[in-house]
């Protein structure tokens, strides 16, 4: 550029356009040269400035396949749950506590869940020590249960509102989550969706599909805020952790430190074959057999545990031909004062096994502050061999504070 014109400098001649070299080009003119793949200089009208060929075409993107984060079949993701009050990222191990999903902070004690394309939605499948496993919902009686079974029956659907899945149980929609200080994953009604913690899926390659952002957190009340899901049962009894299935009548005692005497150990599974039995679930699952043996009574005590009580609720069964089973069942406060009991009596025809009854103790003033849960087999009978056996499992019971 000199004296207000270019001039074009190049060996390559181009007659047409009467562009030789030496030739002054006029400036703010186009002149469209193809040669070997070079096209289009524009010779800039700015004093001083220096042509600049385009720039090579900016490649079209790739459409995202899921722009809004939605869960897609036949791919691994985590369920896991952020537990703010704990500041912590708790995963789904494929076990159960209880009446709960079981987690972990580990994410390397995580099962990797797949979602099964069906009618209407998924099924969550996972593997767990080789054999094929699905996240489904029952009733209970009152209450929704998050349940691991050996085949689906639960249609799970993406929730857009609340970013998660959620599933029909009984005459509810819910989701799976938790909720206070609790950590493990239950199912709850979609309208206590807003005072939980939701579950999400994490990809396993790293990328979370997106979570409702929270509303700020309110002023805090002058008085502790109570619970915000009252009358939901959070809490449960771990037989699960006390080992593996036994037919002895034997003492045994679990993490928690819950104690059994004189009781077999009993786990689910795909045939009834001592001491494993269907009607208790997978083979992960655990009940507990009172013994009615007169001298060598079933007992099944809890630790002294906090946060009161208001209502005790579990299954039983019976496994054998006995035909009149009864238990004693007593809810003693932190000093030892008996605050209720409640006789338990099932009476059953001889061939008659494996059904699934409910037994509820309600108090009917809610107990405050430390507690413990006493369970003996009355010895009905009075038999010295083993008789009157009682199979009790999925305990769990509603705080009061």
């Amino acid at each position: 550029y000199a004296e207000g014109a270019y001039t074009y400098k190049n060996a390559k001649d181009f007659p047409t356009l009467n562009i030789t070299d030496g030739a002054v080009l006029t400036v703010g003119m186009i002149y469209t040269i193809q040669y070997d793949n070079y096209s289009a200089y524009l010779i800039s009208a700015e004093t001083g400035s220096t042509p600049t060929p385009d720039p090579e075409p900016t490649p079209t993107p790739t459409p995202d396949p899921n722009p809004d984060g939605i869960p897609v079949a036949d791919k691994e993701y985590y369920l896991s749950l952020t537990q703010t009050q704990k500041n912590a990222e708790y995963y789904f191990t494929g076990t159960m506590s209880g009446y709960y999903g079981a987690t972990s902070t580990d994410i390397t004690a995580a099962v990797k869940v797949v979602l099964v394309a069906v009618d209407g939605g998924f099924n969550i499948k996972f593997e767990l020590n080789g054999a094929t496993k699905y996240i489904n919902t029952e009733v209970s009686g009152t209450h929704l249960n998050f349940v691991i079974r050996d085949t689906a029956s639960s249609v799970w659907a993406w929730n857009s509102e609340l970013n998660t899945l959620t599933t029909a149980c009984g005459s509810e929609t819910v989701f799976m989550g938790t909720y206070g200080t609790y950590v493990t994953f239950g199912v709850s009604a979609i309208s206590k969706a807003a005072t939980s913690y939701v579950a999400h899926l994490t990809e396993v390659e790293g990328t979370v599909t997106p979570e409702p952002t929270p509303d700020p957190e309110p002023t805090p009340d002058p008085e502790p805020t109570p619970n915000p899901n009252p009358g939901e049962t959070t809490n449960s009894a771990d037989f699960e952790t006390m080992g593996a299935s036994s037919s002895s009548y034997a003492a045994r005692k679990s993490t928690a430190g819950w104690t059994a005497e004189n009781c077999a150990l009993n786990a689910g599974g795909s045939s009834d074959s001592n001491p494993n039995f269907k009607v208790f679930g997978t083979a992960d699952d655990r009940a507990l057999t009172l013994n009615g043996k007169v001298g060598a009574a079933g007992k099944v005590t809890s630790p002294i545990l906090t946060g009161g009580i208001k209502k005790l609720v579990f299954n039983y069964t019976k496994l054998f031909t006995d035909t009149q089973m009864s238990a004693t069942i007593t809810i003693k406060d932190g000093n030892g004062n008996v605050v209720a009991t409640k006789e338990l009596v099932y009476e059953a025809e001889k061939n008659t096994k494996y059904v699934v009854n409910e037994f509820v103790l309600e108090l009917e003033t809610p107990l405050t502050g430390e507690f413990q849960i006493e369970i003996v087999n009355n010895c009905i009978s009075g038999a010295t061999g083993n008789k009157d056996r009682l199979s009790i499992w999925n305990l769990s019971w509603e705080s009061a504070e």
